[in-house]
């Protein structure tokens, strides 16, 4: 699986058979449509980075430390 771009940008998007602007969005390389509209014309202003591509979990486990009834410190 190959890491999309992400990216800060303007859109031109088909909605109800007209052209709207939408700024400041959030999109991905490759994605085609915006909340349910066609994708007509992105400009991109700045790269945010990278899809992550981490599909696992991370265990954790409970702490065994008392805190202090009064203020919240561990003890």
């Amino acid at each position: 699986m190959e890491r999309k771009e992400i990216f800060f940008c303007d859109l031109i998007v088909i909605k109800d058979k007209k052209e709207v602007k939408i700024k400041d969005v959030v999109w991905m390389e490759t994605e085609t449509h915006h909340k349910k509209m066609e994708i007509k014309k992105i400009f991109k202003h700045k790269s945010l980075g990278f899809q992550s591509l981490q599909n696992g979990y991370t265990e954790v486990s409970k702490s065994n430390e008392k805190r202090n009834n009064i203020t919240g410190a561990y003890e």
